[in-house]
This record gives structure tokens, sequence and C-alpha cells, in this order.
């Protein structure tokens, strides 16, 4: 039994430590991205990897190339960072790039490949064409990608796609700068860069983000390539270096108030100011007689617990109606689904689809997607602490939209 358990223990951890090395830069194996370093060096582009990226100590110049990463990155410094100059590539596939792809419109899904795109008929391993020209495609027939996933963007046309809407390679620029969205960091490991099309896409990619176009004279020095691989976190926000550590606002606050010049009387007068609040707020602060007699100070605090204890926590006179909010999301989703006998989590898409099967009209179908999704980004909002407070009209809202909702499905299915 013993040796079972150590056995399963052994072969978690080798797969753990396998996971770490996909998309190492140092990994020299099949699955890292030492052959990227060795192309940058092929065609003379600075590539430099770094393990923490803070957006703040970037200027508009900057050419990043981030793959597969296993952190959120910062949504507001790179689209500050894009819109200020610089060049961005995105490679991930199932990374934690999803809320920076929705930021920019661009939706992934599972390509509809078929097998004749298929490298040796193996549908892991489709096979992505050019659609027209551009410096990424240069001298680049096809590219063979390994379990891929597809993107789409509506204004935007695929540099490499699978099929009609399944791009592999999406650019476009946003502000001065350029963002290119690969949709399987899998084109770029070392395995794959032994194929002549996957390498000299390799070497396109590199030279577009250094701003290096063969044949034509730059403008300017080319740009150092940073490399962040998945582990590296990106943080921080455009403009301020260090704005993700601690008191980094306090500090800047301080520093701009030191700044300010106030002439004499005005310190004189601000003296007054502090002295009299603080003399306010110490004589409002200060008990006027002894709390220990009071019966207050014995009285216990309210534990909240079962459905009576819902009942008076969410019927406490707040400002905030943020948890019923939230409650009524989880409730509203799993009334939905079970009516559409859809799985937990369903794709909004597939919540559409199975609307219109319930004879659901086409508006409302649409009304209820918007629904889901306001929820979703309540949620999401309320998780990071940026939510704004809900107000009982909105709260309100919410419900007679949901309600109408189930109605609707209950009156399509009937």
């Amino acid at each position: 039994m013993l040796r079972a358990v150590l056995a399963v223990v052994l072969v978690g951890w080798a797969a753990a430590a396998e996971a770490q090395r996909d998309f190492a830069p140092e990994n020299t194996e099949w699955n890292g991205l030492s052959e990227v370093l060795a192309v940058a060096a092929e065609h003379g582009v600075e590539l430099e990897v770094v393990p923490r990226l803070d957006v703040g100590t970037l200027g508009p110049d900057a050419a990043l190339l981030v793959v597969g990463p296993q952190q959120e990155p910062t949504i507001e410094g790179l689209s500050a960072l894009l819109r200020a100059g610089a060049r961005i590539a995105i490679a991930d596939d199932h990374g934690a790039t999803e809320a920076v792809l929705r930021a920019f419109r661009i939706d992934r899904h599972t390509p509809s490949g078929r097998r004749e795109l298929a490298l040796r008929g193996n549908d892991a391993l489709l096979v992505a064409r050019p659609i027209g020209p551009h410096a990424l495609s240069r001298r680049v027939d096809a590219l063979v990608t390994n379990h891929p996933m597809a993107i789409h963007h509506g204004e935007l046309e695929p540099i490499f796609a699978f099929g009609e809407s399944d791009a592999l390679v999406l650019a476009g620029a946003v502000g001065t700068g350029r963002l290119v969205v690969i949709s399987d960091p899998s084109v770029l490991i070392n395995n794959m860069l032994e194929l002549g099309g996957n390498r000299r896409f390799a070497a396109n990619l590199l030279r577009y983000l250094a701003g290096i176009t063969p044949g034509v004279a730059s403008e300017g020095p080319a740009r150092r390539v940073l490399l962040v691989p998945p582990a590296a976190p990106i943080v921080g926000r455009y403009g301020e270096p260090g704005a993700d550590r601690p008191l980094h606002d306090v500090r800047t606050f301080l520093q701009r108030l030191g700044a300010v010049e106030i002439p004499g009387a005005g310190l004189r007068v601000l003296g007054a100011m502090m002295v009299l609040i603080f003399f306010l707020v110490a004589g409002s602060v200060l008990p006027r007689q002894s709390p220990y007699g009071a019966r207050g100070m014995f009285t216990p605090a309210t534990n909240y617990g079962g459905m009576a204890g819902r009942i008076a926590w969410y019927g406490r006179p707040s400002a905030d109606l943020l948890d019923p909010l939230l409650a009524y999301r989880v409730e509203l989703e799993a009334e939905l689904f079970r009516r559409l006998a859809l799985p937990a989590a369903a794709e909004p898409a597939a919540v559409q689809r199975a609307l219109a099967r319930c004879g659901v009209a086409a508006a409302e179908a649409h009304a209820a997607v918007q629904l889901l999704a306001e929820l979703e980004q309540v949620a999401e909002r309320a998780e990071r602490g940026t939510v704004e407070p809900v107000s009982a009209s909105w709260l309100k809202d919410v419900m007679r939209r949901g309600d109408a909702l189930l109605v609707a499905v209950r009156r399509g299915a009937a």
C-alpha cells in the first residue's frame, strides 16, 4: 500500500515538474523555448528573458513576447503601454489571458479544423495557412500547431487561419502600438521550430516586435524584445514604476504634496485648521461617561445562521446590496441551466442556441446573454474588490430581467 501511494506521489511530482518546463527559455528539450533564443541570435534581435515584468518601468518603445502566462496580466497596464506605442505579442491557448482577450474583443474557441488541414491526418496537429501578405507571413507557407485553440475578432483579418472564423494569428493596431495574438504557443517550442515554416514565422515575429523590416531602412534603433515566460508575473501601471508595491499610492501622494509651495499665511491658516480638527475629533471620540455601566456593553453580537439568519442578513439597512445580487445570480443561472438542460457554466453561445431551440425570440435570447454577461462581470469585479455599490433599484432591475427570462423560457417550452 505504501509503495502504491509513493508511486502516485512520484508520478504527480514528475508531471508537475514537466509542466513547469513547458515554454521555459532555458529548457533545451522538445517543449522548451531555447530555440527561440537561437533564432533571435541568428537574426540580430536582442532578446532578454525577464523573471518579472513591471509595466511602469517600460517606455513607448517596449517590445514584449508573452508566452502562456500562468497569472492574469494587468489589463490596464498592457492597454496603456500599447496605446503609447509598444509592440506586444501574446501566445497563449489555455493560460490566464482570457480577460485580456475580452478587453480587445477577441474570443477564443475550439477550432473546427478538417483532416486535410492536419499533419499526417492527426487532428491534434492542425496546419494553419497564411491569409494575406504581412510581415509575419513572409516566406511562410504553413504553420503546424499542437492541440491548438482558435481566435476570432469581428473586424480583424487573420494572418494565419485554419478556416473562415478559426484564426491562429491575429494582428492589429491599438493606439500607436501593435498587438499580435497567437492562439497556440506550441508553434514556438523547440520541436516545432525544426519545421521550416514555424522557424521562419518565429524569425518574422521577433523582427516585427523589434521593428526590423527586411529590405526597409529602420527609422530608429531596433527595439529590445523582452521574453516573458509562463511563471513571470506582469504587474503595475504604465508610467508609474513600482505601482504594485505596498504604500506606492501613499508615497506618490506625499511626494506630490511635498512639491506644493504654500505661502506663509497659508501655512498659518492650515496649522490653525489642523488644530481645530484635532480638538473636534478628540471631543467626538472620547467618551462622555464610562461605557462599563451601559447595558449595551454586554450585549452579545448578532449571529446570522440558517434561513432566519439569511433573512436578517439581507434585511439589514445597507447602501450596498452586492451580496443579494450575487446570490440571485447563482440561483438564476442554476434554474435557467436546469430548464435548458445545460451543464453548469455553459458558454454564452451555447445558452443562446438553447434559448433559440426552446422557442425564445431572438431579441429576448440576446437580452438574456447580455444579462448573464453583466452578472459575470459584476462577480469578477467583486473578486478584485473593484465593483461599485449595488443599489436597490439596480437589484430590482436585475431581478425583473431575470424573472422575465425564466417566464420566456417557460412560455417557449410550452
